[in-house]
């Protein structure tokens, strides 16, 4: 898919789980990294979605070496929006379980509703489901500029919180997480969140 012109936008998570060392300043304060646990990672393509939700998780509340990647998104498509299209994947040690196949990317169990993202997801007889949701005290809002121009907004928060459930062949396992990533694209504001960025766009 990220050889051919659909779906123009891509998620690219080449490091889910990355270690960074170094530091950075703010106000010429400095804070010094050492072996902070991240993700690198970003948006890909000539045309951004129209809205989505975005999660990742690689620290739980129990240590775990499971990595999750998820997105459910809506897409322009000329004058009309597709509905909610959904994928993810579960990287484990020894397997990875993607749950994005073609035929499932419309998935019925989305319901993607500011400060709240839930999915259920299918692959090979393995079941996932995800809830999300964030504190809008700890969101960063920001000024999204699509590569055409057009403007969108974003919510981002690095302290959501991710129940998130595995079951197959009755097994189950359950992870939680209140440091996963939490991202909401919209295209109207949302009330009562500061946005950021105002000197990168001045037209705006």
């Amino acid at each position: 898919l990220y050889r051919i012109g659909f779906p123009k936008k891509k998620i690219l998570t080449p490091r889910p789980r990355h270690l960074f060392r170094g530091h950075f300043e703010i106000d010429d304060e400095r804070v010094d990294v050492g072996s902070w646990v991240g993700i690198r990672g970003h948006n890909w393509g000539p045309e951004h979605a129209h809205s989505y939700a975005y999660g990742n998780a690689n620290l739980w509340d129990q240590p775990s070496p499971w990595l999750f990647d998820a997105a459910t998104a809506r897409l322009q498509l000329g004058p009309t929006v597709s509905p909610w299209l959904s994928a993810s994947v579960l990287r484990k040690p020894k397997n990875e379980i993607r749950f994005g196949d073609p035929w499932r990317w419309v998935n019925s169990t989305a319901v993607v509703d500011f400060p709240n993202w839930s999915c259920t997801y299918e692959h090979d007889g393995t079941t996932a489901r995800a809830r999300w949701t964030l504190d809008p005290e700890d969101v960063a809002g920001l000024r999204y500029l699509h590569p055409d121009g057009h403007l969108s907004y974003c919510y981002n928060t690095k302290y959501a919180e991710l129940e998130l459930e595995l079951e197959r062949r009755g097994s189950r396992e359950r992870q939680t997480s209140h440091m996963a990533e939490l991202e909401f694209l919209s295209s109207s504001p949302i009330p009562g969140i500061p946005l950021h960025g105002n000197d990168l766009l001045p037209n705006f």
